[in-house]
């Protein structure tokens, strides 16, 4: 029985050439025996250009959202894709990432120091915090 696919393995917006960006993306995925993935893309329509908030994810380009099944080798395989997405200007959807390095995250949302000093600003002492604050070194 093949294992259960990982939900919301990789969500990603290529924006500068999108086109070449997702099929780089796609590209990568026969290099890796045994990583068979449900492939869903989407053209991201965003309403207003620009958004304020610095940990937006909705930016022009193309949301590619790959589901794989737990084999492994996964992680060290979706961290590629992390790297390619990045070599193409797009992001990680945060609510469905939980393995993306920090040091990636911050190259991936370049308003992130924003982020971080409101952040401390209100909450100085860091009561409220997850394990993914932890991870992405939001704190």
């Amino acid at each position: 029985m093949e294992p259960r696919l990982r939900s919301g393995g990789f969500s990603a917006v290529p924006v500068r050439d999108s086109h070449r960006g997702g099929r780089r993306v796609q590209e990568d995925h026969p290099r890796h025996p045994g990583q068979r993935p449900l492939l869903v893309s989407q053209r991201v329509q965003v309403i207003r250009p620009g958004n304020r908030a610095p940990l937006s994810f909705p930016i022009p380009g193309w949301n590619i959202c790959v589901d794989f099944p737990i084999k492994a080798g996964l992680n060290e395989f979706v961290s590629e894709l992390d790297r390619r997405v990045l070599e193409f200007g797009g992001r990680l959807y945060t609510a469905k990432d939980s393995r993306t390095t920090a040091e990636t995250f911050h190259a991936m949302y370049p308003r992130i120091d924003e982020w971080i000093a409101v952040r401390r600003k209100v909450d100085p002492l860091r009561v409220f915090a997850s394990d993914m604050a932890r991870r992405l070194e939001l704190l």
